[in-house]
């Protein structure tokens, strides 16, 4: 349940040295949202949330249930597996197979099996928690930044910025031409944006000079 996922977060970050930058995507970015918002603002020092959207409609929430299950069946090679995560975003681009495949182990009978628990996807209905979630978003005053795919079908711009309204000094980030494997599929784009966010906002210590090297120089030129 909703209740179990916000208490472990809850757990984990109390029992941390110090206050942590979470970073977290889909259902991830909600129960991130419920438990900071819902009095735990004193446990992280930012936020970058990818793919939040606490306005689900229902025939989205109904397709995302269908893509999920399709991820947890049981398969006989790696094309089957891109072909049927494709299938439930077809006007997405085509997810990378390399990156989909790290979520699948082979098992002794060789077919290819999901390595996640199909339980944890069963969470009730995310649209009737959109009263709580809206108010514990609206109360958040960490950093924030919100990411997305531009193309990702189930998280529109305006859902995105609707949320960026409500959590008072909340900046938007977009990776143009993903969609909702952004994270992984154009994971450099990904990892700038949150590079640029964390120095910015949550820095683990001042940048300085150090011996003909400068952090920010050189990650400016690498990029």
């Amino acid at each position: 349940a909703l209740e179990a996922f916000i208490g472990d977060l809850h757990a984990i970050l109390a029992a941390l040295p110090n206050r942590a930058v979470v970073v977290t995507a889909g259902l991830g970015a909600l129960i991130a949202l419920a438990a900071i918002g819902e009095g735990a603002p004193h446990l992280v020092s930012g936020l970058a949330l990818v793919d939040a959207n606490i306005w689900i409609e229902q025939a989205v929430a109904a397709r995302m249930g269908q893509a999920l299950a399709s991820r947890t069946m049981d398969f006989d090679d790696p094309a089957q597996i891109v072909n049927a995560i494709a299938a439930a975003y077809p006007s997405e681009p085509r997810p990378v197979p390399d990156r989909i495949m790290a979520a699948y182990a082979r098992g002794d009978d060789g077919r290819f099996h999901w390595r996640g628990d199909p339980k944890a996807l069963a969470t009730g209905n995310l649209p009737e928690f959109e009263t709580r979630l809206t108010q514990a978003a609206a109360r958040i005053a960490t950093p924030v930044t919100l990411v997305r795919g531009s193309l990702n079908e189930t998280v529109s711009d305006d859902a995105t910025r609707r949320l960026q309204d409500l959590i008072k000094g909340s900046e938007v980030a977009e990776i143009d031409g993903a969609g909702h494997y952004a994270t992984s599929d154009r994971e450099d784009d990904f990892n700038a944006i949150l590079i640029d966010f964390l120095e910015r906002q949550a820095p683990r210590s001042p940048l300085t000079f150090l011996s003909g090297s400068e952090p920010r120089i050189l990650r400016d030129a690498l990029g």
